[in-house]
């Protein structure tokens, strides 16, 4: 379990980095912040706590199905391909805070002490793909509860 705690602690610097990249966005085009760069190296280098936490490191296909899958392309695969995304649009702001969501909701399963159950957040994500508004709306609200999970 003590894996599982560090584990959302990367994916909540990965919310909180997105959260700063999307501040610093202006009308001309995304600028990738040095903190989420270093956010996703910090997931990328660690998938043992994905697996350790989710018991492997979740198939996108398998956790979001294949719309997403095929939405986002056959490079991503995994959930830390999720987390790890550069995408630098409102559809991958959805994608990682979705996939932080998806991955403090299994966490969260026996304390219920997320905002979302994995059945919500593949619902919500999905959701989030009809739209640029949707996904905006839909990415901002991952990140909310994403910042408000507490598992001590």
């Amino acid at each position: 379990m003590g894996s599982c705690k560090i584990l959302l602690v990367t994916a909540l610097l990965v919310g909180i980095a997105s959260q700063q990249s999307s501040a610093t966005r202006n009308l001309h085009g995304d600028h990738h912040s040095a903190a989420a760069a270093a956010a996703t190296v910090a997931v990328a280098s660690h998938p043992e706590k994905i697996i350790s936490c989710i018991g492997s490191l979740g198939s996108i296909v398998g956790s979001f199905g294949d719309v997403c899958s095929g939405f986002f392309g056959s490079k991503l695969q995994t959930l830390q391909d999720a987390l790890c995304s550069s995408r630098k649009d409102c559809y991958g702001d959805l994608l990682r805070e979705g996939a932080a969501a998806y991955i403090n909701s299994v966490a969260a399963k026996k304390q219920a002490k997320f905002a979302y159950t994995t059945q919500q957040v593949k619902s919500c994500i999905l959701l989030g793909l009809t739209s640029k508004a949707a996904a905006i709306e839909q990415a901002a609200l991952f990140k909310k509860a994403n910042l408000a999970c507490h598992y001590t």
